[in-house]
Parts: C-alpha cells; structure tokens; sequence
C-alpha cells in the first residue's frame, strides 16, 4: 500500500477508535510547515506524513515567503507559528503575497495572547491551535480545512 513516490504509510488510529488508512484519504496534500524549532518541524512532518501528505519545512518566515513566491499553488496547507527567526508569524501574514497563496492556513503556537490570536484571525487564520499540539486533532483539523473534489481554494 502507499504512492510509488512517497514510499511506505502506516495507518494511525484516531482518538475517536477509528482507523484511518492512507488510501482513504481523498486527497494527498502539499503541506508547507514553517517554524523555527526543527525538531518541532520533525515532528509535524511525521504527523502529516504517515497519512501522505507531502511535506517539506522551512525554519523562518522569510524562507516561507521565498518559497511561496517561488510555487505560489502548490501548498494547500500551512502550519506556522508565532514566534521565529527573522520575522514573526504575523508580519509574515502581512507581507504574503496577496492573490498567490489560495490555502488555508494553521497558527500552531504556545505563546498566542487573545489579542493575537484576533490579529491573526483578522489576516486570514484558519484555524488556531495550541502547543503542545495533539497529532489526531492536528490531523482533524487539516482533514476539515482540506478542499474537496470539485471545490476550489478561494481565500482572497
């Protein structure tokens, strides 16, 4: 079982009982992670990968918006947190380019005061999660925010 280019998948449990196996997943995503902690991007790679989605991390906010300017379609996800190197989660959000990237995005911090968490609802946040993060809900939740056949990506 699993696609030629992304190797072998394991099926994980969900907190629910359910078993959730790779070839039921309607649609295999690009994910694009993006914190400063690297055993934190480690970590999300697993969670994201054993179901296959694709993953590739990149450890500061100006490492995202270059890679994003460089394939402006091809991640349906992001996960990012508040603070990193260079420039934090929210400038980051302010300075992504408007029109280019149609996903969805996750804040995934420990640090998000109310006040912040309206600063990035207010930008485009999709969903805002807490660190230490449970990997079923953060699967849950890019399974929800995930486009369904036939639907597009339209955030504006």
């Amino acid at each position: 079982m699993g696609h030629p280019s992304r190797g072998y998948f394991t099926p994980f449990t969900i907190s629910d009982g359910s078993v959730l196996v790779r070839d039921e997943i309607e649609e295999y995503l690009n994910i694009l992670v993006i914190d400063d902690e690297e055993t934190v991007c480690a970590a999300l790679k697993v969670v994201f990968k054993c179901v296959g989605h694709a993953v590739d991390a990149v450890y500061d906010g100006e490492q995202a918006l270059s890679r994003l300017r460089e394939l402006p379609h091809h991640y349906q996800i992001l996960v990012m947190d508040h603070f990193m190197k260079k420039i934090s989660g929210l400038e980051f959000m302010v300075n992504l380019p408007v029109n280019t990237f149609k996903g969805k995005i996750i804040v995934l911090s420990g640090y998000l005061t109310p006040e912040l968490e309206a600063k990035y609802r207010a930008l485009g946040a999709d969903r805002i999660m807490r660190k230490p993060f449970d990997a079923d809900e953060l699967r849950k939740a890019i399974e929800e925010l995930s486009p369904k056949p036939g639907q597009q990506q339209n955030k504006s």
